[in-house]
C-alpha cells in the first residue's frame, strides 16, 4: 500500500506502559486487544481493513478488534514483538478507511501476531508500545504501518 494512504497519528512519549488483555475468539475468528485505559464506545473508531480500534475522548486508541482466520495468517517460527518505546499515540482523525491489504503473520503457537499494511525496511520505522504487549509500526512521516499484539490467549 501507498505510505500516503496509511492513517495518520500522532505520538508523544509516555511514562508508564498500561496493561492489556489479549483474547482470540476462534469461534468467531476475533481477536480481541482491551487496553488499560477505560473504554469509551463514543461511536467513533478507525477501521483499517480488518482492524477496528475504538477510540475515547480525547481520540486515544482504547480498544481494538481483529477479525481474521488463522488460514489467512502466514506462520512464522520464532516470531517476537519487537521492543518499542513508551508512547501515547493518537489518531487526529474520528474515521478513517483503508483498504483491507494487509499481510497478517503469526508465531507458531499462535501467541504473537503481526498485521502490517507497509513492507518497510526496519530503518523506516518506530517501535511504539501503547500497552504492554502492543506494540504500533510507525513510518518516519508518522502514519500507522502495523500493530503487533503479543501473549495472545486462545478461547
Amino acid at each position: 500500500m501507498d505510505r500516503s494512504m496509511l492513517p495518520p497519528l500522532v505520538f508523544k512519549r509516555g511514562d508508564t506502559l498500561a496493561e492489556s488483555v489479549i483474547v482470540y475468539d476462534r469461534d468467531n475468528s476475533l481477536l480481541v486487544v482491551a487496553l488499560g485505559n477505560e473504554n469509551d464506545y463514543s461511536g467513533e473508531f478507525i477501521n483499517i481493513g480488518r482492524v477496528c480500534i475504538a477510540l475515547g475522548e480525547s481520540m486515544n486508541a482504547v480498544d481494538m478488534q481483529i477479525q481474521y482466520s488463522l488460514c489467512e495468517a502466514k506462520r512464522v517460527p520464532g516470531l517476537s514483538i519487537p521492543e518499542g518505546f513508551v508512547a501515547r499515540v493518537i489518531f487526529p482523525e474520528s474515521y478513517l478507511l483503508v483498504e483491507d491489504t494487509c499481510t497478517i503473520e503469526v508465531h507458531s503457537d499462535e501467541s504473537v501476531m503481526h498485521l502490517f499494511y507497509a513492507d518497510l525496511p526496519p530503518n523506516e520505522l518506530l517501535h511504539l508500545s501503547v500497552a504492554r504487549n502492543v506494540v504500533i509500526d510507525v513510518t518516519i512521516d508518522n502514519r500507522l504501518a502495523g500493530i503487533w499484539v503479543g501473549e495472545i490467549q486462545q478461547r
